[in-house]
């Protein structure tokens, strides 16, 4: 049996990867221990059918979408385990993941975009090697693109400190969930939690001082839950 290649984007110093999608699926073959090549690509229009990464080739069959990419590996590798029985429980788990697929990633993007610090920073993190102008260039095309996104979904139709409002509230919502757990699952690591870990972990970057990582710093709850999977799946990464 050939190993599965996961195709993301290269990586950045110290987090596994500036998308939460990239972590979710990378995380999910490290808890199940299945063996994976790991091919850094800048540009998903070369190989994904979504345009989007990550995307997987297993046996030569490409699939893009992280949730098609789980589904896939779950049915392949016969995993047990990764949907709650629970019918209360299982709609738990599927409301944390919609939130924050489909309201956090959001703010979370628009802290790294298009608000300024956060853009100069992630210019500044990801592109200082790149010539001057053709970095400004760079910069202008992205941020105009994920801005138009933004816009359109409706993220930047409200000021700042509402944007920043809606993660906050999510982050709440998670934390309660959290409270007295060690995953969302109980004591093991489940489908869900590789969706909780990533987006969260990924919108708590010390680069970037936001209302999100500041409400994070004074959540115990929050930082417990992040570090634990730090320690066992990414070592190689300083706790949050």
């Amino acid at each position: 049996m050939s190993k599965i290649i996961l195709i993301q984007f290269p990586k950045p110093k110290l987090r596994p990867s500036f998308s939460p999608y990239c972590v979710k699926v990378e995380l999910f073959l490290k808890v199940h221990e299945i063996d994976y090549i790991d091919h850094l690509e800048m540009n998903p229009h070369k190989t994904s059918p979504t345009k989007k990464f990550p995307v997987i080739i297993d046996d030569e069959k490409i699939i893009s979408d992280s949730d098609k990419i789980l589904d896939h590996l779950i049915k392949k590798f016969n995993i047990q385990n990764q949907y709650a029985e629970d019918p209360k429980e299982a709609a738990i788990h599927h409301l944390v993941e919609a939130t924050l697929n489909e309201s956090f990633y959001f703010p979370a993007l628009y802290s790294r975009w298009v608000d300024d610090a956060g853009f100069n920073k992630t210019m500044e993190l990801n592109f200082s090697k790149v010539p001057y102008l053709i970095r400004k260039f760079i910069g202008y095309q992205v941020r105009k693109n994920m801005s138009s996104q933004l816009y359109g979904q409706g993220t930047l139709r409200l000021k700042r400190g509402e944007i920043y409002a809606k993660a906050l509230r999510d982050l709440r919502a998670v934390e309660a969930i959290l409270k007295d757990r060690k995953y969302l699952g109980g004591d093991k690591i489940n489908k869900a939690d590789c969706t909780t870990f990533s987006f969260i972990y990924n919108a708590l970057n010390p680069n970037y001082p936001t209302p999100i990582l500041e409400f994070a710093n004074n959540s115990n709850i929050i930082k417990e839950y992040v570090n634990q999977i730090l320690k066992i799946y990414y070592k190689e990464h300083p706790l949050f």
